[in-house]
């Protein structure tokens, strides 16, 4: 974390160079992350809102795997039992367009 002309070698050798909006122009160049506010608790704030975002990618990811072999794999079994088709491919569409739309609450978990 710099802000003067003397902090630039620190900020580009640096894996996350951090500056203000008020540090000079070559410091601002240095830097990878530019505040706005004089406050670390902006850092903070991204960090959390980044951890849940993260945590919510990881359960999207968990069920739509763990949904899109259940169905796959029911499909191919009944596909080989049955003499006919279990399941149209439109209804595999609608079926996984339900899905997809009860995902969507979590974003706001």
């Amino acid at each position: 974390m710099g802000d003067g002309i003397n902090d630039s070698p620190s900020l580009i050798n640096s894996d996350v160079g951090i500056s203000v909006d008020t540090a000079v122009d070559i410091a601002k160049e240095s830097a990878d992350i530019i505040l706005l506010e004089k406050d670390l608790n902006v850092l903070l704030d991204g960090v959390q809102e980044g951890r849940k975002t993260f945590a919510n990618l990881m359960k999207y990811i968990k069920l739509s795997v763990s949904f899109n072999f259940g169905e796959v794999t029911s499909v191919i079994i009944a596909s080989i039992l049955l003499p006919f088709l279990p399941i149209t491919p439109i209804q595999l569409l609608v079926q996984s367009l339900l899905y997809d739309l009860g995902q969507l609450t979590l974003p706001v978990n």
